[in-house]
């Protein structure tokens, strides 16, 4: 298992005039694309010699409300480390 301070989260998003809303909206109109763009995660770095990438949660996609609520979190525990509330040294901030 990784360490949830170790995820490397990737978000991918529609145009909103697209009629996509939802992962099941994404399938119809691209069939195989998310398949496709999995595998690509997975293996992108296999070209530069690095290990196979893993996709955590036995490769789930998560919804929208679930992403939102990521990047929420991801926003909140960011600005309690840019604050210093959180200590990291594993972490570098750019000033």
């Amino acid at each position: 298992m990784i360490d949830q301070n170790e995820l490397d989260w990737k978000i991918l998003c529609v145009q909103k005039d697209s009629k996509i809303w939802d992962l099941k909206d994404f399938e119809e109109s691209n069939p195989g694309r998310l398949e496709a763009i999995k595998i690509w995660f997975e293996t992108i770095k296999t070209y530069d010699g690095k290990a196979r990438n893993v996709i955590e949660s036995n490769r789930r996609v998560y919804s929208v409300d679930e992403t939102l609520e990521i990047i929420s979190e991801n926003s909140h525990s960011y600005q309690k480390l840019r604050q210093g509330k959180i200590k990291n040294p594993g972490l570098w901030l750019g000033k």
